[in-house]
């Protein structure tokens, strides 16, 4: 697990890889478009046209005593949206090897997860400020006897927002999901979501990503609320390609709780709609407008 002081260096560091690109760069450039890899559906960037994207994440846990298992969460993303407002949904597929107790219990399960539709409305928006709210539900698709699903309808309400500096945004969200029931696998319990990050386009083709990413589940008994909170750096590569954008985007995971993950490495493609930002000038103070 990275300490505290590798995190903050790595921010630190992105950030100024940004503003000394954007120093160079002319104002009015069209940049790359910079979303979300974890959070994909609380982000407070809405795409104007279509997104489509398919990519996968490997989640790697190794606790002495406890479990040692072996993740990857692949996924399919759909969206539509306009500069206000988007809609989407995102499918995932889920597999999961190892041992889950020191008994000796073996977990070799593949299959479909719970499918995710949601929408956002940004009621705000300002050169300085973006705040939104919105709803994701989640159906039970997935087998919840495997954990591969929570067995239940889920309903998250959400509200994000974005600070919008010359070099960066800062965005956040938080929101509660509730579940119709609890089920034996434990994966319907209500649950606090939030997460913060820093968004930082460097230019015409490359945007950077450092995202942190949580959850605290409210299981049952007292004092019992476990968290998982994750750190997500990437990357976001644009590739033209005529009137649409092909997005490249590698993504490490380095686990921050102690429940979380201890390590991930993923990717994903994805094809959208040429609606990028404008970059403002480097030495203004205030948020990238959208044509």
């Amino acid at each position: 697990m990275w300490s505290k002081l590798t995190l903050f260096a790595v921010l630190v560091a992105a950030v100024a890889l940004s503003v000394v690109a954007r120093a160079e760069e002319p104002a009015g450039e069209r940049t790359v478009p910079n979303r979300s890899f974890d959070r994909f559906s609380l982000d407070t960037e809405n795409v104007q046209g279509f997104w489509a994207e398919a990519g996968a994440l490997y989640e790697g846990t190794n606790v002495k005593g406890g479990p040692d298992l072996d993740a990857v969460n692949s996924f399919l993303r759909f969206a539509y949206g306009q500069e206000r407002w988007e809609a989407g949904l995102e499918m995932p597929y889920e597999s999961v090897n190892g041992t889950l107790v020191p008994s000796g219990q073996v977990a070799d399960n593949n299959g479909p997860g719970d499918l995710q539709l949601y929408g956002r409305y940004t009621a705000l928006q300002s050169e300085i400020l973006d705040l939104g709210v919105g709803a994701q539900l989640s159906l039970p698709s997935g087998d919840s006897d495997k954990g591969l699903g929570s067995g239940e309808f889920g309903a998250l309400p959400f509200g994000n927002a974005a600070l919008k500096l010359s070099v960066a945004e800062v965005r956040a969200h938080v929101g509660y999901e509730v579940f119709t029931g609890s089920n034996s696998s434990g994966l319907a319990f209500n649950r606090l979501v939030f997460g913060a990050g820093i968004f930082a386009p460097i230019g015409k083709y490359v945007a950077l990503r450092n995202e942190f990413s949580g959850t605290r589940f409210d299981a049952p008994g007292p004092g019992s609320h476990p968290k998982v909170v994750s750190y997500l750096p990437g990357v976001d590569i644009r590739i033209p390609i005529g009137d649409l954008d092909l997005l490249i985007r590698p993504t490490g995971l380095v686990g921050v709780s102690e429940n979380a993950p201890d390590w991930g490495a993923g990717a994903s493609i994805a094809i959208a709609s040429k609606t990028m930002k404008v970059s403002p000038s480097a030495n203004a103070f205030g948020g990238v407008t959208v044509e």
